[in-house]
């Protein structure tokens, strides 16, 4: 699989301070990466640097091109798709409107698009007219990841998708994400504290600690390391 997401001597942070400190993590074509790490370790300003929701220092590549200066606008239309912590659904909107919106980068007709993720989600397409911040936790969740799919992206970073979700719903949310993954070759870089639910679908993990990778690896890999059994895992 060829690379399509490479981030080199990345700083960022709020203020005067950086939170990341020369960060590089890279993600391959259909691959799914998991970034570990507590809370206050830096995973939500790494995926929000690459958005470019955070200025930032160092060097964003996506498919080949230099991310540097693109607004996040540009960055969605080029590919990337975000998934913020919180889900990030617009509450005041149906779920077919979240839908249309989502759609609009894809390039394609809209109303194809919707009944496409319909036939995927049926759960969604049942609450289509529905407004989206009287769904349940699982089902706002779901639309967040089908509207980002709903532009064509061939990279989605998700940020925290079990928050808040019980141990069914996050079970259900990451088979979904496993399906997109494994069926449409969709690359996923998935921020997540729940290890075993990440590297459960990853191919390959990052942890970060105090805004620094400190350890890298196969998921499989990751999930045999001690350190990461004991602080991660609860082994």
């Amino acid at each position: 699989m060829s690379e399509i997401l490479n981030v080199s001597g990345l700083h960022a942070g709020y203020g005067a301070g950086d939170v990341l400190v020369d960060i590089s993590v890279s993600v391959s074509g259909g691959e799914a990466v998991a970034i570990l790490g507590a809370n206050g370790a830096g995973k939500t300003t790494l995926l929000r640097s690459i958005s470019g929701l955070l200025k930032s220092r160092g060097e964003v590549v996506f498919l080949g091109q230099s991310l540097s200066g693109r607004p996040p606008y540009k960055r969605a239309r080029a590919g990337l798709a975000h998934v913020p912590q919180g889900r990030g659904t617009l509450s005041h909107l149906t779920v077919a409107e979240n839908l249309w919106a989502g759609a609009h980068a894809s390039g394609r007709e809209r109303k194809e698009i919707i009944a496409h993720w319909f036939d995927v989600f049926p759960r969604l397409g049942e609450r289509r007219n529905q407004m989206a911040g009287s769904l349940s936790g699982g089902e706002q969740q779901l639309l967040a990841v089908a509207r980002a799919m709903a532009g064509n992206p061939q990279l989605v970073l998700l940020d925290e998708p079990s928050l808040g979700l019980a141990p069914l719903m996050v079970k259900s949310v990451f088979a979904e994400l496993k399906r997109i993954n494994s069926e449409f070759g969709t690359a996923l870089l998935i921020v997540e504290q729940n290890a075993t639910a990440s590297l459960s679908i990853a191919d390959r993990a990052y942890v970060l600690e105090a805004g620094r990778v400190t350890v890298e690896g196969a998921a499989a890999d990751l999930a045999a390391n001690d350190h990461v059994r004991r602080a991660y895992l609860g082994i």
